[in-house]
């Protein structure tokens, strides 16, 4: 787990996002980003620690759309701010995975890989469904 989130955390400095990560916050508290600072807060006690890789990329996303404000992965989930940074997730995560030759064909695979909650499973397979994963947008 260090491994990917290491490599999500020099993603986010080579694209201008300022990281800070605690251990000091409850496990019910999750990571946010600050977008008007190009900063996000990673809760590295959260509840489900598997989560913590996701919840990165997804907040990495939020300052790489441009979005204007505070964002919790927790906040309004159907929002088109969270459904376009969960894409931007889905992108970095993919980008991990294509460099440490792990299979993320299928997207069970993926979900299960990253720990992508289950109340997601519509988005990831409609972007399975868009994009083929194995390099380009499906025909």
């Amino acid at each position: 787990m260090d491994e990917i989130i290491t490599w999500l955390l020099n993603y986010a400095f080579e694209h201008g996002v300022g990281v800070v990560t605690t251990t000091d916050l409850n496990p019910d508290i999750p990571s946010t980003a600050f977008a008007a600072e190009r900063k996000i807060l990673i809760n590295l006690k959260w509840r489900n620690s598997a989560e913590i890789p996701f919840s990165i990329a997804h907040e990495i996303g939020h300052i790489l759309n441009g979005d204007d404000g505070k964002f919790m992965l927790t906040s309004v989930a159907h929002s088109k701010a969270e459904h376009d940074a969960n894409l931007v997730a889905f992108q970095i995560l993919r980008e991990w995975a294509e460099s440490h030759d792990v299979d993320v064909s299928e997207p069970y695979l993926f979900m299960s890989c990253f720990a992508i909650p289950c109340k997601l499973s519509d988005q990831v397979a409609e972007e399975y469904a868009r994009y083929d994963f194995k390099g380009g947008v499906a025909e």
